[in-house]
């Protein structure tokens, strides 16, 4: 397939040479080859070899951010440029996913697409059953429909594979965008480290611009490292405190709002009744939990 569309791919990456390099030799194999590649650096060495590489654009920040590093590369990608992708550093593209994802964004006139991402390592997420799946419904943490932002801020995701094109609330972060309709958009630049659901921020802004699709036939090996592995702690403040942001860009902010707090109560729940078999982790899950809502609330009051 002929390369008619100019389209960049921005890659955020930190203190991971080996895994970028096989992320880097997975893309010049591509049917399509992308005009320009931007690596956008957080590591403590800076990688001097992707300088002088006119196929790749290298930038090199303190900044310690997904959120912030992709913002970076958005700023970085040239202005002629129709197609944004941003993959992660330790994804495993096929031969021929630049060109699967390109006629899927172009032949649905769509704002975004993406594929599944998917650890081989992992079992994959599955839909809620039995009692535990009746109450993460009952809480909004979980629903049987795929692709759907439920209202307290929750994504769910397309988990079933080979089940064709559907229309979606959100994108995960390993995506493809129509950027000449998105390039004003950023994300959350105060977020840091894994800056969990930034993805689902940028996509809510982007679908008021356009239609969100998910191809669930294009399969992205996603290997989700060691190093991604961020503190309990963290994972939960984060899954408070970010989320909570949404709020911002939301329409229907009478609901979210009682859905938001109620789909925290099971998480304290199980974590509280916990404690007596894994009590550092249960601390910890209770930690992060509350100091997202003491955060939250000093916003609130500020």
């Amino acid at each position: 397939m002929k390369n008619e569309v100019k389209f960049s791919v921005v890659i955020p990456t930190r203190n991971r040479e080996i895994p970028l390099k096989n992320l880097l030799s997975k893309i010049v194999d591509q049917t399509l080859l992308p005009n320009e590649i931007i690596i956008v650096d957080s590591s403590d060495i800076r990688q001097s070899s992707y300088e002088t590489n006119e196929f790749i654009k290298y930038v090199h920040t303190d900044e310690r951010s997904a959120a912030k590093q992709r913002n970076i590369g958005m700023n970085t990608v040239s202005a002629d440029v129709q197609v944004l992708f941003f993959l992660d550093d330790d994804t495993n593209p096929s031969s021929t996913y630049f060109e699967d994802m390109l006629r899927t964004l172009m032949s649905l006139n769509a704002i975004g697409v993406s594929g599944l991402a998917i650890n081989p390592e992992k079992m994959g997420r599955i839909k809620p059953r039995g009692l535990r799946g009746f109450i993460k419904k009952m809480f909004f943490l979980d629903s049987n429909m795929d692709g759907k932002l439920l209202i307290s801020g929750v994504g769910i995701p397309v988990r079933k594979k080979n089940n064709g094109i559907i229309e979606v609330d959100w994108l995960i972060g390993c995506s493809c965008w129509n950027f000449q309709k998105i390039k004003k958009l950023r994300f959350e630049d105060d977020f840091v480290g894994y800056s969990l659901g930034e993805d689902v921020i940028f996509s809510v802004q982007a679908r008021k611009l356009g239609k969100l699709f998910v191809n669930s036939n294009i399969i992205l090996s996603h290997l989700e490292l060691p190093q991604t592995n961020i503190n309990i702690l963290e994972q939960n403040y984060m899954w408070v405190y970010y989320r909570f942001r949404l709020s911002k860009h939301i329409n229907n902010k009478i609901a979210f709002y009682p859905a938001f707090y109620l789909s925290i109560l099971p998480k304290l729940f199980f974590s509280l009744i916990n404690v007596p078999r894994r009590p550092i982790i249960s601390i910890k899950q209770i930690s992060g939990l509350t100091l997202g809502l003491i955060n939250i609330f000093r916003d609130i009051f500020a």
